[in-house]
């Protein structure tokens, strides 16, 4: 076992858990799926996440540590033998392999091997927009960000600033745009996106979305209409040659290997 992956924990409310850890504790969330059922947060600079699930989603979960090994069917048979009591047979998640067990006192264990993301596809259909774009490059998926603004959010409002700000605003006239201050900041947050497109992500009205659905097509890199499309136009003029530039590539390298040829998301990227 070469590392810890994650830690979950049962809970009844995602709601209340969300507080606790995010403002209680002050942990930073690393992703919210709080409608499937499961939020996770960052513990210091660490890739292992504490991960909690509803009980209401997910009736077995328990508490539970997965680690991390190199090849989960070679460890599953190895460790079988040895007369450990897994809880099914290996699954499939988005990075690999993974599959429970539990110790002799009853303890939920598991291990997972990132096999996927070892491989060649890298996570990069996961990510691609069907738009052409990579998620992961775009900042309303940025998970540090928005998580520093929630806690500076709700820090302030521990801290009852905005009283603060109109007594500093007496002597100092640019305390009086606060008000203004904090409308930005809650319209920054409304432009979060807790999902990668091909997972639901993205502006649920995207018109772009809807015509690859309606043609049933993955992206618009099927299309044989796409360098005549009007609807990447807004885009193409937001992110300029880059919209073009990845589609190509990916028609040429396939969905599954080109994040590492894409251009520029923005223009000042």
């Amino acid at each position: 076992m070469n590392d810890y992956d994650n830690f979950f924990l049962p809970v009844t409310d995602v709601n209340q858990a969300k507080e606790f850890y995010r403002t209680v504790l002050g942990l930073p969330m690393k992703f919210d799926f709080s409608e499937r059922g499961m939020v996770a947060f960052m513990v210091g600079n660490q890739e292992p996440a504490l991960i909690v699930k509803d009980v209401h989603t997910f009736p077995d979960a328990i508490q539970t540590i997965w680690f991390v090994v190199d090849d989960v069917n070679r460890d599953y048979q190895r460790l079988k033998e040895r007369g450990v009591r897994f809880l099914s047979e290996p699954f499939r998640i988005p990075t690999g392999l993974a599959v429970e067990f539990t110790d002799p006192f009853g303890n939920r264990l598991g291990i997972t091997d990132y096999s996927v993301t070892q491989s060649t596809v890298r996570h990069d259909a996961h990510y691609t927009a069907c738009c052409g774009l990579f998620c992961r490059d775009c900042i309303p998926s940025n998970v540090a960000l928005f998580s520093a603004f929630e806690q500076l959010e709700t820090l302030l409002a521990e801290l009852h600033f905005s009283d603060y700000a109109r007594l500093k605003a007496q002597k100092n006239e640019t305390f009086k745009a606060y008000p203004t201050f904090e409308l930005v900041l809650r319209e920054i947050k409304k432009l979060r996106c807790k999902a990668p497109c091909q997972e639901g992500g993205g502006k649920p009205d995207c018109v772009i979305k809807h015509c690859v659905e309606r043609q049933h097509y993955v992206g618009c890199w099927e299309c044989p209409e796409v360098s005549r499309c009007e609807l990447l136009a807004p885009l193409k003029e937001f992110h300029g040659e880059t919209i073009d530039h990845n589609l190509a590539v990916i028609q040429r390298n396939g969905r599954d290997n080109w994040s590492d040829k894409r251009g520029r998301h923005y223009r000042w990227s």
